[in-house]
C-alpha cells in the first residue's frame, strides 16, 4: 500500500509538471485519478448472507486484467496481447488462460522502451 501511494505521488506529480506519465499513453493521466474498478466481496455468516462493495483504484492493484492495462497505457488491447504473448514476458502472470499485467512492471517495461 506505500508502493501504491508512493507511484500515485509521482504520477502527481509528473502531470503538475506537464510531463507524460507514460511514454505514448493518451489517457494514462486520467487513469490514475479517475479510473476505478468496482470490486464485490461476497462473505457469508452464520445465519445471514450480506456483501461489501470496495472501490478499488488501479494505482492500489498489483495486477491488472487485458482492459484495465490497456485503459492505464493507452495501448490498444490487441498490441497489448502481442507484445504480452511471449512465454518470457517479465509483465504477465497467466491464471489459467487468462492473461494478468504486474501493473509496476509494465510501466518500468513501457518506460525503457523506444517504440512498440
Amino acid at each position: 500500500m506505500a508502493q501504491a501511494m508512493d507511484i500515485n505521488h509521482v504520477f502527481q506529480e509528473r502531470k503538475t509538471a506537464g510531463m507524460a506519465l507514460i511514454p505514448g499513453a493518451a489517457v494514462a493521466e486520467n487513469a490514475i485519478g479517475q479510473i476505478q474498478k468496482q470490486g464485490t466481496v461476497q462473505t457469508a455468516g452464520i445465519g445471514n448472507d450480506f456483501s461489501v462493495t470496495k472501490s478499488i483504484s488501479l494505482a492500489e492493484k498489483v495486477l491488472l486484467t487485458l482492459e484495465e492495462a490497456a485503459l492505464l497505457t493507452g495501448i490498444g488491447q490487441n498490441k497489448l496481447r502481442e507484445i504480452s504473448n511471449g512465454e518470457d514476458c517479465p509483465f504477465v502472470l497467466w491464471n489459467g488462460s487468462k492473461r494478468m499485467f504486474k501493473r509496476e512492471k509494465l510501466i518500468g517495461y513501457l518506460c525503457s522502451v523506444f517504440s512498440i
